[in-house]
């Protein structure tokens, strides 16, 4: 394969700076890309992307763009709602496909999805960028290779400091699923996942609060905006969550997920408690307590966050396996289990008991 064709759906904030910058910094490197198109329901936004691409293509129709352009790879960054429609038109047209978070709305969705892209022969990958740090394939081997003993709880937390995400879609259930489980800790949750060696989860638990609606004042970036109060109230997605999770092998993971956070000196964060010591991440600590002291074991050079920028290294990984066939750092039955985990936890918090997976 030469120059690589890619085109990209949905041109809000991330579409255009997480997606298509990564994709043009690439092509500053040398790599051999064209972003041929862009493509956006709304026009003024598909415009004003098309105006970063030599060739300056843009489609309010994904359908006519697929039809146009025949791309080799398609970026999809559209609300979670459309991204069976979205992912599933791409993979027709034959091209590979990387899916911002959470895959879809619901495991049946995924399912579908991950399924065309196996029979078809293409890839499909998400935008979980969390897993690229160098931090997180060290705590990674150190956890598999045992050198901290069993993990027998996990804690995990994360979310915003006073601050809702900036597009109204968010806070809509019907087009974003879900609100702070679906689109801040689905990235976290799949990390310390990966980390523990996606083991098998056998039951979850959760609960979930909407405070934003409760709020005199819409916190930002809605304080200030006329339709602010119609937004918070519009599909009343929690902003808060906490959860529980059982695994199969009888270690545990918590996590607390708020956008609402007080100001705090670490509002993400991830912990493992292992029978010899503890090991963290945001920042990396590697604490060691087998001789009945606690030694500091941190690796100085394995940073926690992105060196360059924040989604370059999900689009090399993404177009290196288009390149080459392999597989993508992120696997299909991994999507497929921390879509199962967003389900379950939204279903617990719905039933207000624990589920057991598979019910």
């Amino acid at each position: 394969m030469s120059t690589l064709r890619v085109a990209l759906v949905g041109c809000g904030d991330h579409g255009r700076h997480g997606h298509l910058e990564a994709y043009q910094k690439l092509i500053q490197a040398g790599e051999d890309l064209d972003v041929v198109a862009v493509c956006d329901r709304d026009e003024g936004r598909a415009k004003s992307a098309a105006e970063t691409l030599p060739s300056g293509r843009w489609y309010c129709d994904y359908e006519e763009m697929l039809a146009d352009q025949r791309p080799d790879a398609v970026s999809i960054a559209t609300p979670p709602a459309f991204h069976r429609a979205h992912v599933m038109a791409a993979l027709r047209s034959g091209a590979h496909v990387l899916c911002e978070k959470p895959l879809a709305m619901n495991l049946a969705e995924a399912r579908e999805m991950v399924t065309a892209a196996e029979e078809g022969g293409r890839i499909l990958t998400m935008g979980l960028e969390h897993r690229y740090v160098p931090a997180s394939d060290y705590l990674r081997s150190i956890v598999m290779r045992g050198d901290l003993g069993q993990v027998y709880h996990t804690r995990l937390w994360c979310g915003h400091v006073w601050k809702l995400p900036p597009s109204p879609h968010f806070l809509q259930r019907s087009l974003a699923g879900g609100g702070v489980i679906a689109a801040t800790a689905v990235h976290w949750l799949d990390l310390a996942l990966w980390i523990l060696g996606n083991p098998n989860v056998v039951t979850v638990s959760a609960s979930t609060f909407a405070k934003a609606p409760r709020l005199r004042v819409p916190p930002p970036p809605f304080s200030n905006a006329p339709e602010g109060a119609r937004i918070l109230t519009a599909d009343n997605v929690e902003d808060f969550a906490v959860g529980f999770l059982r695994f199969a092998d009888g270690s545990t993971l918590s996590l607390e997920a708020n956008w609402l956070q007080h100001p705090t000196h670490r509002r993400i964060g991830i912990q493992f408690l292992a029978e010899y010591g503890v090991a963290e991440h945001r920042p990396l600590a590697v604490r060691w307590d087998g001789d009945g002291q606690i030694v500091d074991r941190t690796p100085p050079d394995r940073p926690s966050e992105p060196a360059d920028h924040y989604f370059l290294a999900v689009a090399r990984d993404f177009l290196h396996a288009v390149r080459t066939g392999r597989p993508t750092f992120i696997t299909g039955p991994q999507m497929l289990q921390v879509q199962a985990m967003v389900d379950a936890l939204y279903e617990s918090a719905r039933r207000q008991c624990e589920v057991r997976l598979g019910e």
